[in-house]
């Protein structure tokens, strides 16, 4: 390959005998095979994500039960998002956020081993809730929490971000106890008894501080609106 080059460059003679038809060809076929290589990981790594979605939790839970790591992989990839989305609409707070969903999954490796919760999803979000407010109690932040802003991510489109910022310090106005109710109903789609059970009050008070939240954020934006106009 180095007298190919520099035959090309016309620096050097090629020696006697000396012919680069094959290294040419192995070349070729050397990027030929690279390329497959490259191709046929890429589909192995969409293959496996497909798999990792029909996967259910409990299965999840098994293989880490039995030593998978991958498994444990693809349960953080799964609801890495959705926790991360809920600490930052309960705190207002991009970057604290992302720490808070980081120790939420560390806690989550730490105790695995005597996870026997049925709802995977539910008891990550028990333990974000109890760190979100952890963190407003050593903050010192749970008399002005209301006032927190949040400066949210880079939407596409300028009134996206003005309506995703305007909703979030709406949320931020409204009683934490509001609050992650109307984030665990509305976002993560939560039934009442669950969120019940997460945020262990009875199922009417669940429901109460839902229906209460809803219409005091109604209010918030209304307010907003006529500001505007």
């Amino acid at each position: 390959l180095f007298f190919i080059l520099l035959s090309l460059c016309g620096t050097v003679k090629e020696p006697a005998g000396f012919s680069p038809v094959p290294f040419f060809y192995f070349f070729f076929f050397l990027v030929i095979f690279c390329i497959i290589e490259t191709v046929i990981s890429i589909e192995n790594k969409t293959t496996q994500k497909a798999k990792d979605k029909k996967v259910t939790d409990k299965e999840l839970i098994e293989k880490v039960h039995r030593g998978n790591k991958e498994a444990l992989g693809s349960i953080i990839s799964r609801y890495y998002d959705d926790i991360y989305r809920f600490c930052l609409y309960l705190t207002g707070q991009e970057t604290d956020s992302y720490d808070i969903t980081q120790e939420v999954f560390l806690r989550f490796i730490k105790y695995v081993s005597s996870y026997r919760h049925r709802n995977l999803k539910g008891y990550l979000l028990i333990i974000a809730r109890n760190l979100c407010r952890d963190y407003f109690y050593h903050r010192k932040e749970t008399a002005c929490m209301e006032e927190a802003a949040w400066l949210g991510r880079e939407d596409k489109h300028l009134n996206d971000l003005e309506d995703s910022l305007l909703l979030r310090q709406a949320l931020q106005k409204l009683p934490i106890e509001q609050r992650e109710i109307i984030l665990m109903r509305s976002y993560e789609q939560l039934p009442f008894h669950e969120i019940a059970r997460i945020t262990g009050c009875p199922l009417s008070t669940a429901k109460s501080r839902f229906r209460l939240g809803v219409k005091s954020l109604r209010k918030i934006l209304e307010d907003s609106n006529e500001q505007k106009h």
